[in-house]
């Protein structure tokens, strides 16, 4: 399973997906709701949501991941999540 590092400004970015601070997320957005957000400043659902909230990476680490596949999230040398590219 690919890895990606998280540096401290992203841990805090799963830290408050994971503790509900970016209701109603449950993950970094999709490409739909980044759009979405960054256009209309509401989520496709039409909820307000004004912060785009993505996972920022190298373009080189992304073209190194595939569609569908799951990636582990390490911070600080500890795996603290996985998520689905």
């Amino acid at each position: 399973m690919k890895e990606i590092t998280l540096n401290q400004n992203q841990f805090f970015e799963v830290d408050k997906i994971s503790n509900g601070s970016y209701h109603p997320l449950n993950g970094f957005m999709t490409e739909n709701e980044f759009y979405s957000v960054i256009e209309n400043y509401v989520l496709p659902d039409g909820r307000l949501f004004s912060i785009p909230i993505i996972l920022d990476i190298t373009k080189e680490s992304a073209n190194d991941l595939k569609i569908n596949s799951n990636v582990k999230l390490l911070y600080d040398n500890n795996e603290i999540g996985e998520i689905l590219v």
